[in-house]
C-alpha cells in the first residue's frame, strides 16, 4: 500500500481517459492532446471538456509542436498565445519546457512563462532529459518559478533513471516538487516510491 501523501498523475488525451483515471484512483491529471508526439498543447474545448466532466486538479501541457524543445519566436508567440485561453479556464497548472540549442535549460523563456502563468503553477516538463547535465539544470530551475519538474531522469524510464531522480530529490529538498515519470505504472509504482522514498509519480498507465 502507497503513503497516503503520494500523489498519482494520470497522463491522458480524452474526455474518457479523465473520466476512467479518476475513477480508477488519480489524484490529478496532465490533459495533452497528441501523445503520439510526446504531448501537445490540447484543444481549448476538449480542455473545457474534461474540467466539467473530472473533479480532480488537471495541468495543461502547453506545447505548441512535437521535435526539439528549442523554440523561434514564432513558435514562443504561439504558446504565449495559448496560455492567455488556459488563463481563463478552471485549470490547476501548466506543463511547459524549453532549452537552447546546446541542451541547456532557456531559463529567461522559462522564467518568461511562469511570470505570464501568474497564479497557475508552472511544471518544467521532460524537456530537462534532454539536457546533457540534468543535476546543473535541475539547480538552475530552482532559481526560477518553477514549481515541479518532471523526469525521468535522463533515462527511457524512471527505474533506468532512479540514481539521478534520487540525486535531484537530494538537492532540491523540497524547493521544487520533482514528480517522477517514465513507464510508471500501477504495477511497478510500489518499488519506485519504496526507493525514492518520494510522493509524486506521473504515467499513462499509473492507475488501472
Amino acid at each position: 500500500m502507497l503513503p497516503s501523501n503520494v500523489i498519482l498523475e494520470a497522463c491522458v488525451d480524452s474526455v474518457e481517459a479523465s473520466i476512467n483515471a479518476e475513477k480508477q484512483g488519480a489524484h490529478q491529471l496532465e490533459l495533452c492532446g497528441r501523445l503520439d508526439l510526446d504531448g501537445l498543447t490540447p484543444d481549448i474545448q476538449l480542455v473545457k471538456e474534461v474540467r466539467a466532466a473530472v473533479n480532480i486538479p488537471i495541468k495543461v501541457m502547453l506545447r505548441n509542436r512535437g521535435g526539439n524543445f528549442i523554440y523561434d519566436e514564432q513558435d514562443i508567440n504561439q504558446m504565449k498565445s495559448s496560455l492567455k485561453e488556459l488563463i481563463q479556464l478552471d485549470v490547476q497548472g501548466i506543463v511547459f519546457g524549453a532549452l537552447h540549442v546546446d541542451n541547456t535549460v532557456n531559463i529567461e523563456l522559462t522564467q518568461e512563462i511562469c511570470q505570464l502563468a501568474g497564479a497557475l503553477p508552472v511544471t518544467f516538463h521532460k524537456a530537462i532529459d534532454s539536457c546533457h547535465d540534468i543535476i546543473a539544470a535541475t539547480r538552475q530551475l530552482i532559481q526560477t518559478d518553477i514549481k515541479e519538474i518532471l523526469t525521468s531522469g535522463g533515462k527511457k524510464t524512471a527505474d533506468e533513471g532512479i540514481e539521478v531522480l534520487k540525486k535531484m530529490l537530494e538537492i532540491t529538498q523540497g524547493a521544487i516538487t520533482i514528480m517522477s515519470a517514465g513507464k510508471v505504472t500501477s504495477k511497478n509504482i510500489f518499488e519506485l516510491q519504496s526507493s525514492l522514498g518520494s510522493t509524486h509519480f506521473h504515467g499513462k498507465r499509473i492507475v488501472s
